[in-house]
C-alpha cells in the first residue's frame, strides 16, 4: 500500500542501466556521498551517513555547514537502537542530540519530495519557446530550435515513458564534428538574478574522451554576442535530470542562446527532453534543508 517514489540504491552503487530503468519508474532516487546544491540531479540525489563511529558533534558540524552554504543535506542512517551501536547502526541518544540541534536552530528538515517541491516552488516560469519539442515543421524539425544539421541532430519520438520525459526526444549523435542543437534566443527579465537550467537527459555509447557539453550565449539587446559561459559536460552514460546554474556576467546581457553540442569526433548519443530555464525566484533567500532518510 506504499507508493514509493524515491528509489535508494543499496550500498550507494548505480550506473545507467540502473539509472534507465530508475527513471521510468521513480520521481527521484538517492546514491553517493556529499551535500546537494540547488542545481543538483534529482536522480542522483547524495548523502552524508551516519555510521557507529559518527559523533553528534560531528553530524552538527555537517549542519552548520549546509545552512552556511544553503544547501541541502541528507543525513542517512541504517537501524536505530539504544545501547552501543554495531556496524549499520546508530544510537537512538545520540540521534536526539542532532534533532533538539535542529529543533532548537528552527532548521527545517523536510522529506525528498518536500525538498525537491521547495526547489520547484522557486522557479519562475519556463522562458524557452517549445521546452518539449511538441510543435514541428513540416521536415519533423522542432520550431524555435536550431542545429548544424539534419541528420545528427533531429527529434525523434520517445519510446520509453519515462517519468521527467516528454513523448519528443532532441537527439544529438556525435561525428568527426561538433554537432549542436540550440534553442532561439531567451530575454532575460531580470539581469540580477540567478537562473536555472534543467531537462532530462539520457547520454549513452560514450567513450575515452566523449562526451555532450552545455553552453550559453549571451546577447545584448540587438542580438550581437558578447560572450559565453561554459555550464557543464555530461562524460559518462546515464539518465536523469541534470541541473545547472546561471548569472548573466555583464548588465549588458539581456539575452541568451542555449546550446547542447557533441565533442568533436566522439560517438556520443544525447537524447533530451522536458527542456526549462528560468529565474530562480527568491534566490536571496533560499533556505538550507536537513532531510533524515532511515533507509531500514
Amino acid at each position: 500500500g506504499i507508493e514509493a517514489k524515491t528509489l535508494v540504491f543499496p550500498y550507494g552503487e548505480f550506473d545507467a542501466r540502473v539509472l534507465d530503468y530508475t527513471t521510468r519508474y521513480y520521481e527521484n532516487s538517492r546514491g553517493g556521498v556529499g551535500v546537494n546544491g540547488f542545481d543538483c540531479n534529482r536522480y542522483q540525489i547524495v548523502n552524508q551517513e551516519l555510521t557507529n563511529t559518527t559523533s553528534p558533534a560531528e553530524a552538527i558540524a555537517w549542519i552548520e555547514e549546509a545552512v552556511k552554504n544553503k544547501k541541502w543535506l541528507v543525513l542517512m542512517m541504517h537501524e536505530v537502537v539504544t545501547g552501543t551501536p554495531a556496524k549499520y547502526q546508530y544510537n537512538a541518544a545520540d540521534l536526539e542530540q542532532i534533532v533538539a540541534y535542529l529543533a532548537a536552530h528552527g532548521i527545517p528538515v523536510r522529506t525528498m519530495q518536500q525538498a525537491l517541491a521547495r526547489r520547484q516552488a522557486c522557479l519562475g516560469p519556463n522562458l524557452i519557446k517549445n521546452p518539449n519539442l511538441e510543435n514541428l515543421d513540416p521536415s519533423g524539425w522542432a520550431f524555435n530550435w536550431h542545429r548544424n544539421n539534419a541528420v545528427q541532430v533531429s527529434v525523434e519520438p520517445a519510446t520509453v515513458p519515462r517519468v521527467f520525459s516528454s513523448k519528443n526526444l532532441l537527439k544529438i549523435t556525435g561525428s568527426f564534428q561538433k554537432n549542436i542543437a540550440s534553442t532561439a534566443q531567451i530575454k532575460l527579465p531580470d539581469k540580477g538574478r540567478r537562473y536555472f537550467l534543467s531537462f532530462f537527459t539520457g547520454v549513452t555509447d560514450i567513450g575515452p574522451g566523449d562526451g555532450a557539453e552545455i553552453y550559453l550565449d549571451e546577447l545584448d539587446k540587438d542580438g550581437k554576442w558578447l560572450s559565453g559561459q561554459w555550464l557543464g559536460g555530461i562524460y559518462e552514460n546515464t539518465f536523469g535530470v541534470p541541473g545547472f546554474l546561471y548569472r548573466p556576467s555583464s548588465p549588458q546581457v539581456t539575452q541568451v542562446v542555449v546550446d547542447i553540442y557533441s565533442l568533436t569526433g566522439g560517438g556520443v548519443t544525447f537524447s533530451g527532453s522536458n527542456f526549462f530555464f528560468g529565474t530562480i525566484n527568491d534566490h536571496k533567500n533560499l533556505s538550507p534543508i536537513i532531510n533524515l532518510l532511515l533507509e531500514n
